[in-house]
């Protein structure tokens, strides 16, 4: 429970753009470990699935939706992702022993990490 408590008060520290980076990040392991298929991809994810949570979770936290259409707008989309985490972790043995559930999901949490990716404002728009 420390190393969690040190983990959320690092989490708490950063600005809100490498917050949502970190949480794309934890998606794009467990889009990975899907894609693998094995055992120990099986409790990496579970692990990510778990930060994902806990992501979420201190994300909302540090929003002010009474104040900000911009903070209202993420808390709604990362409340969803924190369900449809939620949804995964509890189904997680169905999905993990069905390959065309994985395929679905890994395409599920691409889509999710693309969305906290661009909302994260860290990707730079190509120049062309």
């Amino acid at each position: 429970m420390k190393n969690l408590d040190t983990r959320k008060d690092s989490y708490l520290r950063l600005d809100q753009s490498r917050q949502i980076g970190n949480l794309a990040s934890e998606l794009a392991r467990i889009r990975s470990n899907l894609r693998e298929g094995d055992a120990v991809g099986a409790q990496v994810a579970i692990a990510s699935l778990e930060m994902c949570q806990y992501f979420t979770e201190w994300t909302i936290t540090t929003l002010n939706p009474m104040h900000s259409e911009s903070d209202l707008a993420l808390a709604e989309e990362l409340l969803r992702l924190g369900r449809q985490v939620t949804g995964w972790k509890h189904h997680w043995q169905s999905i993990w022993q069905d390959a065309g559930e994985r395929s679905r999901v890994a395409v599920i949490v691409e889509q999710w990490r693309g969305q906290m990716l661009e909302r994260s404002g860290l990707l730079q728009p190509e120049q062309g």
